[in-house]
Order: structure tokens, then C-alpha cells, then sequence
């Protein structure tokens, strides 16, 4: 009988897919949100014990996937309580917590431990670049896989690019791509930075890839991104054609023309030489992402 598996935020873009991809493998798969629900346990970083809610359930998980986060960059750098979610209550809480019990901690980090300048990655950045943030969120994400690294036991850090959900259009994609969708399909001008580069990978994807590789015993940092990488306006362009909306109402602009409270970095593509030895996988391309935000198969598209 398969040992159960817990994942620490089930509601957000990736965690629905994990929850979903571990059912359908047969595993009994616990869910977490900060609002119990069907099918759901009530665990909310950084407020409720990591060590009193592991030992209420009926059966010790054997991987926990870790991908509730304050995720928000300009909220990471305005409100100082994300550091309490991302690095306090994960690392020096969360991690210690699972693996005093043996439960392997999957981790979902970000690109955005790397400072994303022009040039700095001619060929992506690999698992042993140096980690170089420029955002408070990649600080702290890089925090967190730090504290992960130091207790010494087996780990699994997996560090993603721009997800999309491909759930349709109901409203829990928070990804460009809804956003772009929503303002094309009533007929508003949107503008798009040239000088900024996108990996759009689809949420299923890394679920399906961080199964492949819990399944291979693997542990150790991986980057975890479909092969495509576009700059936002050429992304939006392409998209807008693909939907059958009016690509002129994509407009091209600079990163640095909008008003962020933290300066965005340019290019943070993730070199994934390393996932493609370890795996034969293969990435849906944005090309099957239908107009109503759904995902066809390539055959159909």
C-alpha cells in the first residue's frame, strides 16, 4: 500500500495539479489550505505548528510538496509579514518539522533566486549558478532553500519559472496569460514589456515532473521549465493571434516604464540540461493553450 502524500498549499496554481496528479496515481493525498474545506485540512503558515498538525494525521506522509508561499513580489517587498510565511515558518518551522519525522520535503522555489540581468546567463542559469536575488522574494525563496540544505537531510528543491494553470477560465489563473486573455477578449489595449523574458511552463507539467522524480528517488535542486521562452510582448502577440483576438491592441513598452515598488529583472531563464538527462519528459507548448484558457492536446492544435 502506498504511503499517503501531504500538499502544503492544494488551492494555488501548482498545488491543485499536485493534489490531482496524486489521486489519479492512487496515492491518498492530504490538502492543505488556510480554509478547511471537502477534501481539504485546515494548516496555515505562519500560524498554525507544524509539529501538532503532522501528528494529527491518521498516517505520517511520506513527501510533503511545500508550495504555499507569499508569492507576490511587491508585497514581499512591502509587507514584512511575508517573511514570516516564506523563510521563518517554512525553513526554520516546516522543514525541521518533516524531516524530524522522515517525510521527504519537496520544495518549489523560483527563478527569482537568480538577479535576472541581461547577459548574466547566456545559456539560462544552471542548478550551480551563483545565487544572486534582486527582489525580496527571490531572497527569501533563496533563504528558505538555504535552511532546507543546512539540516542536512534528503531533500527535493525544485525551482520553477512562470506557471500557468490551464484550468480555464474560472478565475484561479493569477498568470499573464489569464490577465492578457481577459483584458484582449474585451477589446483592451495591453502593454508588454520587450526586454523582459517569460518560460510560461504549465502547472500539470511540473506536477507530472515532480512525480517522475519522487518516483526515481531523486533529491538535490532541479530547474523545471518547458524548453519555450518569449519576451512579454512577443508572448502576448503570439497569444493574441492564437485566441483570434486583435494582436494591435498589444502595444510595446520597457520593464522599467511600469510603477513597481520593486524594479523587475529582465531575463531569468532556467537552464534545464540537468531535468532533460534525468528525464525524457515532454512540455506542453503555450501553442496548446486554447482561448477559453483550457489545454488541448497537441494533436489538436
Amino acid at each position: 500500500m502506498k504511503a499517503p502524500l501531504l500538499v502544503i498549499g492544494a488551492t494555488g496554481t501548482l498545488g491543485r495539479h499536485l493534489v490531482a496528479a496524486g489521486r489519479r496515481r492512487g496515492f491518498e493525498v492530504y490538502a492543505t489550505a488556510r480554509q478547511a474545506a471537502p477534501g481539504r485540512r485546515h494548516f496555515c503558515l505562519p500560524d498554525d505548528d507544524a509539529n501538532a498538525f503532522l501528528d494529527r494525521l491518521p498516517t505520517l506522509p511520506a513527501a510533503a510538496f511545500v508550495c504555499a508561499a507569499e508569492s507576490g513580489i511587491d508585497r514581499c517587498r512591502q509587507d514584512p509579514t511575508s517573511e514570516a510565511i516564506n523563510i521563518v515558518a517554512t525553513q526554520q518551522r516546516l522543514f525541521a518539522a518533516l524531516t524530524a519525522r522522515g517525510i521527504l520535503p519537496v520544495f518549489y522555489s523560483s527563478d527569482l533566486v537568480f538577479s535576472g540581468r541581461p547577459g548574466a546567463a547566456a545559456d539560462g542559469y544552471r542548478e550551480s549558478d551563483p545565487c544572486q536575488p534582486s527582489t525580496a522574494y527571490g531572497r527569501q525563496k533563496q533563504q528558505a532553500e538555504e535552511g532546507l540544505r543546512q539540516l542536512g537531510e534528503k531533500h527535493l528543491i525544485l525551482r520553477l519559472a512562470k506557471l500557468y494553470s490551464g484550468d480555464g477560465d474560472n478565475g484561479c489563473d493569477v498568470s499573464p496569460l489569464a490577465q492578457w486573455r481577459q483584458a484582449l477578449a474585451e477589446g483592451q489595449a495591453i502593454r508588454c514589456a520587450t526586454d523582459q523574458w517569460l518560460t510560461p511552463t504549465w502547472a500539470g507539467d511540473v506536477a507530472a515532473v515532480s512525480f517522475a522524480l519522487l518516483e526515481r528517488n531523486h533529491s538535490g535542486t532541479v530547474h523545471v521549465a518547458a524548453p519555450e521562452s518569449f519576451t512579454r510582448f512577443s508572448l502576448a502577440v503570439r497569444l493574441a493571434r492564437q485566441w483570434g483576438f486583435d494582436a494591435g491592441l498589444v502595444s510595446p513598452c520597457l520593464i522599467g516604464d511600469f510603477a513597481f515598488a520593486e524594479p523587475r529583472p529582465q531575463d531569468n531563464r532556467l537552464n534545464t540540461d540537468y531535468l532533460r538527462r534525468l528525464l525524457d519528459f515532454h512540455f506542453h507548448p503555450v501553442a496548446c493553450v486554447r482561448p477559453d484558457l483550457t489545454l488541448a492536446t497537441e494533436k489538436e492544435h
